[in-house]
């Protein structure tokens, strides 16, 4: 990436999502719950909560990424009797999330998915049904996004 990355709160963002993304595999999938499980599930919150901190000091900050896998990785974790992080602060994100898809204007099919998945979270099935039919609609032709998604419904 060079010198001009170095100090690029975006990208330090964007890599501490992968990391994220990698324990989240690590830990969604496992086998059974034990002390590698319960730390794949740590480090997975660890580097999704510094990636928010990263994004907020980006010129253009953009949490939700980090916000949506934090209440799936949440969810999946409290599934399986393992507690991360404060439930105020996702209800709160999840609300931020929900408050950003009623604004109204064009929303990319993420940002639909986010709110499917945000309202979820809350317990709003006929709200989060509602984003993720638009979303299928809006991800068309895009096979990658519609299968991220199936995974992470399955998976997470």
């Amino acid at each position: 990436a060079g010198k001009d990355f170095e100090n690029d709160p975006g990208l330090l963002s964007d890599c501490l999502g992968l990391q994220g993304r990698i324990w989240k595999q690590r830990a969604v999938r496992a086998k059974e719950v034990d002390d590698a499980t319960r730390l794949a599930f740590e480090r997975a919150y660890a580097y999704y909560t510094q990636g928010m901190a990263a994004t907020m000091q980006a010129a253009e900050p953009d949490p939700e990424f980090h916000q949506v896998n934090l209440l799936g990785l949440m969810k999946a974790a409290e599934r399986r009797g393992i507690t991360l992080g404060k439930k105020a602060d996702a209800a709160k994100w999840a609300r931020n999330i929900l408050k950003g898809a009623k604004k109204g204007g064009s929303k990319s099919d993420w940002e639909l998915a986010n709110a499917g998945d945000a309202a979820l979270y809350l317990g709003r099935d006929a709200e989060a049904v509602a984003h993720y039919t638009a979303y299928l609609e809006k991800a068309k032709g895009k096979p990658f996004a519609l299968n991220a998604t199936r995974r992470q419904m399955v998976e997470v």
